[in-house]
């Protein structure tokens, strides 16, 4: 009895010592920067959400003395986020 606990406090040990490593979730390289947006180190989630945040963002238009602001969207563009994130993750730290 005494063995079998023994060894099942080893297992234990050695499942929760490997577990933090097993759970890591593959991050781009430090230092990479997609349209002027700093994504290294973060996951593709969080650097997704980074990007359409930015992106996101009205975009100042001045015509001589006329200011005002437009989208992405009123301008028939967009940003490929998915495809900035594929390239980046492409350069990965795990």
């Amino acid at each position: 009895m005494l063995r079998r606990s023994v060894i099942l406090v080893a297992f234990v040990a050695l499942a929760c010592a490997a577990a933090p490593n097993a759970a890591r979730t593959p991050t781009i390289a430090p230092g990479v920067i997609v349209g002027g947006v700093y994504v290294g180190g973060l996951s593709s989630e969080p650097a997704r959400a980074r990007l359409a945040a930015d992106f996101g963002r009205p975009i100042p238009v001045v015509y001589g003395t006329k200011r005002w602001t437009v989208s992405l969207e009123q301008l028939g563009a967009g940003a490929g986020i998915d495809a900035a994130i594929h390239r980046a993750g492409v350069i990965v730290r795990r």
